[in-house]
């Protein structure tokens, strides 16, 4: 075996890590002054969703981010409006669906506690497919997984632009 089989992955991770500091990337979370904190999205507070898929949402959203609880003032409220439809795919000689997507719409506004004044808003859109089976158990327990592999895309992608939101006025206010 020759030193160039091991050296060489090594070479271009290197190569690779350096290129991404050269183009201005720099972590959302970590040890900068201005990442975002556990305590910033802590600070927090979600608003009630409705329905099953609402509160799956709201708990995927609570997890992530208070992972240590919520702030005892919360200087933030995230409100969001979830919409969810289903459309029919892979329809069969009798009209029978065989396949289904799941779309999931959220339009998220995040508001100062203090004042109710809008700082913040945006618009995300998860498309998730299941099948439809022959069996109406196994159809309901495909939906079901459906929605909780949506919900946590969706709060993924919330939290995510509520952080790069929080990170980028951490940095308005240092300057």
């Amino acid at each position: 075996m020759s030193w160039h089989k091991h050296i060489a992955p090594l070479v271009a991770a290197a190569a690779l890590l350096g290129g991404l500091a050269g183009c201005g990337f720099q972590p959302l979370y970590g040890e900068r002054a201005d990442a975002v904190s556990q305590q910033a999205l802590a600070e927090v507070r979600i608003a009630p969703l409705t329905d099953r898929v609402g509160q799956l949402l709201h708990i995927r959203l609570s997890k992530s981010m208070h992972p240590r609880g919520r702030a005892r003032v919360a200087k933030w409220e995230l409100g969001i409006l979830l919409v969810s439809k289903t459309e029919r795919l892979g329809i069969r000689k009798d009209e029978t669906a065989t396949r289904a997507n799941l779309i999931l719409e959220a339009k998220f506004q995040l508001k100062d506690a203090r004042t109710g004044k809008a700082a913040f808003q945006g618009r995300s859109v998860i498309t998730i497919s299941y099948n439809i089976l022959e069996s109406r158990f196994g159809t309901v327990a495909s939906r079901s997984d459906a929605e909780r592999r949506a919900t946590r895309e969706l709060g993924d992608n919330i939290k995510n632009r509520v952080a790069l939101f929080l990170a980028q006025r951490t940095t308005a206010s240092a300057r």
